[in-house]
């Protein structure tokens, strides 16, 4: 991982709220030095007007030899396909999401939309496959029908093009969902590696038609959330995910604080003053090499299915070296 001083940082946020965050991080420095003496009048051209002069401003109290206590965010790319490729150890799906440096930015919504383009001859962008791709890794199956219809082309193009880049978030999604009880569960239960402890209850919309005993004999209906099984619950897939997100976020607030590093985190996207931006990412490539080498998937779907002795093969036992190499995850 490369390391940037705390103005090479504020260039590259400058860079990324005005839309360069896709690029390498020598391109948005360097954008940011060639037009620094014109930035103010770049606003209206910014992707995020707002926090773009935000970080302008930081820029000239800097010059001007001010210290300031601005944060930035790096956020990172692809979260979930990230978790998913590397607990199972894909090393394909870990370049397109940034895990492994490839020597670019990579950015798997483009990557997708150009396979479907090339090899089945479709016409779609990067804003198109966005959401079925966001989706989809969680176990839906909506929402690529909703944007590319049923049983069309586009649609096989798009499953294939996700099998293609992101085998192991493909792989593990079908694993998650493949460890429902879906007949017989009302909840399921496991532990992240920091001992913290997931209740996942099935809750099922009912209605019920209540007749009151009056003089109308009035009637109306009531809809309330039960507790109980459901077989077409697709939410432990997208759970089980989204818990070891949470317990990302919570192992980066433990280490900056045992570094004595102010950090506040919005889901994926980490915020600190650019002189800590090189803890902030140091930390989150090491939780997830450690995630890699780890068998955390292993030891949920043991709790979920609860069987002691099920195994899980992972694509590769010795990805986390690699991860620790890489140059984006944050980005």
């Amino acid at each position: 991982m490369r390391n940037f001083t705390g103005l090479e940082y504020l260039y590259i946020d400058i860079a990324n709220q005005y839309g360069l965050d896709k690029e390498n991080w020598d391109t948005r420095i360097q954008w940011t030095k060639d037009n620094e003496p014109d930035l103010e009048n770049q606003v209206h051209l910014a992707d995020d007007p707002v926090l773009y002069t935000k970080a302008v401003k930081v820029l000239r109290d800097t010059q001007a030899g001010k210290w300031t206590g601005f944060i930035m965010g790096l956020d990172a790319t692809a979260s979930g396909y990230q978790i998913m490729s590397a607990v199972i150890g894909d090393a394909v799906g870990a370049s397109n999401v940034n895990l492994l440096d490839t020597g670019k930015r990579e950015d798997i919504y483009s990557k997708i939309a150009a396979y479907m383009n090339l090899n089945y001859g479709t016409n779609v962008d990067r804003k198109t496959v966005k959401k079925p791709i966001m989706t989809v890794g969680y176990g839906s199956q909506r929402q690529p029908a909703e944007i590319f219809g049923e049983d069309t082309p586009e649609l096989e193009a798009f499953y294939d093009a996700m099998n293609a880049e992101l085998p192991g978030g493909m792989t593990l999604m079908a694993d998650m969902l493949n460890c429902r009880d879906r007949y017989n569960a009302t909840e399921y239960r496991w532990t992240l590696p920091d001992g913290h402890k997931v209740v996942s209850k099935i809750m099922v919309l009912d209605h019920e038609e209540i007749e009151l005993n009056d003089m109308d004999s009035t009637k109306f209906h009531y809809s309330s959330y039960v507790n109980k099984p459901d077989p077409n619950n697709m939410s432990l897939a997208a759970n089980i995910v989204h818990s070891i997100d949470g317990y990302i976020v919570r192992e980066m607030l433990r280490r900056t604080r045992a570094q004595k590093v102010q950090m506040a985190a919005i889901h994926d996207s980490f915020w600190s003053h650019p002189n800590d931006m090189n803890h902030i990412r140091r930390n989150y490539i090491e939780i997830m090499a450690e995630l890699a080498d780890s068998n955390v998937m292993r030891d949920i779907f043991r709790e979920v299915t609860n069987n002691p002795k099920l195994g899980f093969s992972k694509y590769s036992n010795t990805l986390g070296n690699a991860i620790r190499q890489s140059e984006y995850a944050l980005s």
